[in-house]
């Protein structure tokens, strides 16, 4: 399913500023801060807004066309997702590429005893995994 027909689905449209900032985000392999995104923006001789950066990243992430990711300092980046299936990320500590894995059986077990456990009903998790891709192993010890 293309992007715009899932944009289009939920009752909205493409504008410029969504297919800018997707074909940003699409471009990178690491996470780009808004602030980062909006930087692009503007030396590609945009005019978008900060805010209106943070609130597009924010309806794409809701309709899960981009993912909101976390760097090892917890700052919150986003990319686009390559996956439409349940997945979850692997963040190079060192160079900050990030790769998609598929989740596991295992997950929906760990939340179902999580549920049984607490009595909470959950309405969703993040799971991400921070190491050092196999490029930056062999280039040296993880950075600190």
């Amino acid at each position: 399913m293309s992007i715009e027909t899932t944009i289009s689905q939920q009752g909205y449209r493409l504008s410029g500023a969504r297919k800018k900032i997707l074909g940003i985000l699409s471009a990178s392999d690491q996470p780009l801060s808004p602030a980062a995104l909006f930087d692009k923006l503007k030396d590609q001789g945009e005019t978008t807004g900060l805010v209106t950066v943070y609130r597009n990243l924010d309806f794409l992430a809701r309709l899960g066309l981009a993912e909101k990711i976390y760097n090892d300092k917890g700052e919150l980046g986003y990319l686009t997702c390559k996956s439409t299936h349940h997945h979850h990320h692997i963040l190079c500590q060192k160079c900050g590429n990030t790769v998609e894995f598929e989740a596991a059986d295992e997950l929906e077990e760990l939340i179902a005893r999580a549920q049984a456990q607490t009595h909470y009903q959950i309405s969703g998790h993040l799971l991400q995994f921070i190491g050092l891709c196999p490029n930056c192993q062999m280039d040296g010890a993880i950075k600190k």
